[in-house]
């Protein structure tokens, strides 16, 4: 059997062996923080890296947009001209030959409400139209015109049409004539001559336009000595 002073040595080393296994297990726990914090650390300054990166691209690449009027201007003659140098460049054109029988002389009008279809590419493009102060219905900077069959079979193609006085205008397809309404060829109205007709809002009209029935009223006098078929390169 063990003495007393035997006992009491083993109880000091158990109470030595704990002693130790605490610090151990504290000296553990506290290499497992630090590890811990490390990696914390660097995932925290990974994501931060990685944010000012993308700050970075967006501050370098961000676009710069310049806000511009969405009401379609009227076209002056030095307008025009810019117009016709810009296009040198980005358009090219098709003339499209005039009918022999008629003039345009006489130029008529629709009102845009007529087209009712909303399923249809006449009526949407409305839609997005506007009315400019003289009652013509415009997008982009195109007068809205009616043409029959051979000069277009689809709504959204671009004219160029010269008048006889030299006047210089654009237009956009925003409907198309029923063949059984135009000649055999399907170029003008045989009734009065007519090849463009404009769409307008009727309520917005000169009077004394409304009252002839002709837009020529309103800053369109003249026969119309050539159309072409503006041909984008974009």
């Amino acid at each position: 059997m063990y003495n007393y002073e035997e006992c009491s040595i083993c109880q000091q080393k158990m109470r030595n062996f704990r002693i130790r296994r605490v610090q151990a297990q504290k000296r553990q726990f506290i290499l497992m923080m630090a590890m811990l914090l490390i990696v914390f650390g660097y995932l925290i300054w990974q994501v931060n890296r990685n944010i000012e990166k993308e700050l970075e691209v967006i501050t370098v690449y961000k676009p710069i947009f310049t806000e511009v009027s969405a009401e379609p201007y009227q076209i002056s003659d030095v307008e025009e001209i810019i117009d016709v140098q810009e296009d040198k460049e980005l358009y090219s054109y098709n003339t499209l030959e005039l009918p022999t029988e008629a003039t345009a002389e006489f130029k008529t009008y629709m009102d845009y409400r007529k087209i009712k279809d909303k399923t249809s590419k006449q009526w949407n493009l409305q839609q997005l139209a506007t009315t400019n102060e003289e009652g013509f219905r415009v997008f982009n900077g195109r007068y809205l015109v009616a043409v029959g069959t051979y000069y277009a079979n689809e709504v959204g193609k671009e004219l160029k049409i010269t008048l006889d006085n030299g006047f210089v205008f654009y237009a956009m397809v925003g409907d198309i004539k029923k063949d059984i309404h135009t000649d055999a060829n399907n170029q003008y109205i045989p009734m009065n001559g007519n090849i463009i007709e404009f769409i307008v809002d009727a309520d917005k009209l000169d009077p004394l336009t409304k009252k002839l029935g002709n837009v020529s009223n309103s800053g369109f006098e003249g026969k119309i000595a050539m159309i072409e078929e503006v041909i984008s390169f974009e």
